[in-house]
């Protein structure tokens, strides 16, 4: 005859149960949040915050962290896959504020909830990291990596400097150079360099002969035009390859290309 202990299945029966509600808790949890990202820069921030597991659709070129990269993509920079959007029933898509604007008003008007990404100055790639945190309950490690950012900045800022003069491109045909107003010109303030196209805004066009006449001391690549400037008539200009994802996205890793931009224009100083 078989005896039981009605002690032992009693506190079975409740262990049972609270990991059944754990276990609900966590899939309503992760239902209150699925996210579509539409830059690769959001979807790297949302990894960094610890909101990674949130993501149902990425937008192409999202290839960091590497986990990112298997993340069904429902957009490019031009457009969104608007059906697939919706097949994955989003409860939040998080937007490029330059990118896609008519379709975006199109998801606004099927019900979506918006949040647009920004980040115009060096300083708001923190600021946009905390109110993430705080829309999507990770607002504790939001406002640690928001510190560490900050305090990076503080760490790698030079005070007191030589100026270097330096001119920074995003592309060279057409030849688009970073100017005033810029997250990237806020790079470059913070290693004490001067750049040429301070008296410009945004991303203007510029001539390669106002590039000679100029004659910056450190000239930024960031792609395979690296040799490009090598054949010019650019004696006293040196030439530094960054990585563009360390200097071009609005994200955690800028601190990376921060740190390689102000060793070479340290370098120069010497």
């Amino acid at each position: 005859m078989v005896k039981f202990n009605m002690q032992n299945l009693k506190s079975k029966f409740l262990c049972l149960t609270f990991l059944i509600a754990c276990l609900l808790l966590s899939c309503l949890s992760y239902a209150e949040h699925r996210i579509i990202s539409l830059a690769p820069h959001v979807t790297e921030n949302l990894y960094a915050i610890g909101a990674g597991d949130m993501i149902v659709g990425a937008s192409s070129y999202t290839d960091y962290p590497i986990e990112a990269k298997h993340i069904p993509v429902v957009a490019s920079s031009s457009k969104i896959d608007i059906e697939a959007v919706m097949l994955l029933n989003p409860s939040l898509v998080i937007s490029w504020c330059d990118s896609n604007l008519k379709q975006i008003k199109q998801l606004e008007e099927l019900g979506y909830k918006i949040y647009q990404s920004c980040p115009k100055k060096l300083m708001d790639i923190p600021k946009e990291l905390e109110e993430l945190g705080q829309l999507l309950d990770r607002k504790e490690k939001s406002l640690e990596i928001a510190n560490k950012f900050r305090n990076g900045i503080l760490t790698l800022t030079r005070h007191n400097k030589e100026k270097v003069l330096v001119f920074y491109y995003i592309n060279l045909k057409p030849l688009l150079a970073v100017a005033n107003d810029t997250m990237q010109n806020d790079i470059i303030n913070v290693c004490s360099g001067q750049n040429i196209m301070n008296e410009y805004r945004g991303y203007p066009k510029v001539s390669i002969e106002y590039i000679v006449k100029s004659s910056p001391d450190l000239i930024i690549s960031n792609n395979s035009d690296y040799y490009y400037w090598k054949e010019l008539d650019l004696k006293n200009s040196k030439v530094v390859y960054v990585n563009p994802d360390h200097l071009l996205r609005p994200t955690t890793r800028i601190l990376t290309g921060i740190e390689v931009l102000c060793k070479a224009i340290d370098k120069i100083r010497t």
